[in-house]
């Protein structure tokens, strides 16, 4: 029993870096995008990162057999939805405010109840209904009424869309991965999903060109490549490895819950280190969104129950 408490705290706490991460990722991208680089090069810089990392690491882990049929579904889901997340992420951000973004990526278990419900795997109750109707309401009124710092960008209504579009995405990977969690390493895993998410950027990457002016104004201004690092080693890598660890003995619905941290953080970052400020409708968004995901992602089992699966 002491064991399954140590593996619960360690999974809890690996879920809460991982989201610290994401949500320090948001303002961190925000001040990147679109001026020291494109969101296409992003996109293909982070997913070949985190693919030869991975890989590099599993040279040094104990060799895991693999099934063929496992290494192209694993790949198939990186390519359709990692590298979905991924790039509606970055185009969503750039063109969104740090504030609104992180709140409509919050709305991601609403999805993984969607789809559940679709998917005839759970049956939606008054109260998740409830949550689903509050969430979305809240998610409509932020993406319909432009933020005070980005009216005059007349992109921030499609980049709250893409912020949408990458919240589902990310609900559609984190329960199309469970399986290969389970199954296979961490490592083998996102090896894998990562190669699927950076072939799918090459085409992207080619179209819009190679762009990254931070590297040739390094000498400048070194902030914009010293955020590059800090994407590439904490949102990038060590987050996608943290989040499946938790994943391995969390539940989904239990590791969305860490969501609210995200809009939390990030909210104080760019209210403290940018011109960014918390408007009232942000505030009624927020509120309406956290209790609909709270009805949403509500346990039902009991706690000895949910300690057997771990």
């Amino acid at each position: 029993m002491k064991s399954k408490g140590l593996i619960f705290i360690k999974a809890n706490i690996a879920v809460f870096l991982a989201e610290l991460f994401n949500a320090l990722n948001i303002n961190a991208q925000k001040y990147l995008l679109p001026e020291w680089s494109s969101a296409t090069t992003m996109f293909f810089i982070r997913t070949l990162f985190a693919f030869i990392l991975f890989s590099l690491i599993g040279l040094f882990t104990k060799p895991e057999k693999t099934e063929l049929k496992d290494k192209l579904n694993m790949t198939l889901i990186g390519m359709i939805f990692l590298g979905g997340y991924i790039l509606f992420y970055l185009f969503g951000v750039q063109d969104s405010s740090p504030i609104d973004s992180s709140l409509i990526f919050t709305t991601m278990p609403v999805f993984v109840l969607v789809i559940s419900i679709l998917t005839h795997k759970e049956k939606g109750s008054k109260s998740k209904i409830a949550g689903l109707i509050l969430a979305l309401t809240g998610t409509i009124g932020l993406i319909l009424i432009a933020s005070p710092q980005e009216k005059h960008h007349s992109n921030s209504f499609i980049g709250n869309i893409f912020c949408l579009l990458s919240a589902f995405s990310y609900a559609m990977y984190l329960i199309y991965n469970k399986k290969y969690i389970a199954k296979y390493s961490t490592v083998t895993m996102l090896k894998w999903m990562f190669l699927g998410a950076t072939i799918i950027s090459v085409p992207f990457m080619l179209i819009k060109g190679f762009d990254l002016k931070l590297i040739t104004h390094i000498s400048e201004n070194p902030y914009p490549f010293y955020t590059l690092i800090f994407v590439l080693l904490f949102p990038t890598g060590l987050t996608y490895f943290l989040l499946p660890y938790g994943l391995k003995y969390l539940n989904t619905t239990a590791v969305s819950m860490y969501d609210y941290e995200v809009p939390i953080v990030a909210t104080i970052v760019a209210v403290t280190f940018t011109d960014n400020t918390l408007t009232g409708y942000q505030v009624v968004g927020a509120l309406l969104i956290f209790i609909g995901v709270f009805l949403v992602s509500k346990e039902k089992k009991s706690t000895k129950s949910y300690e057997n699966e771990l």
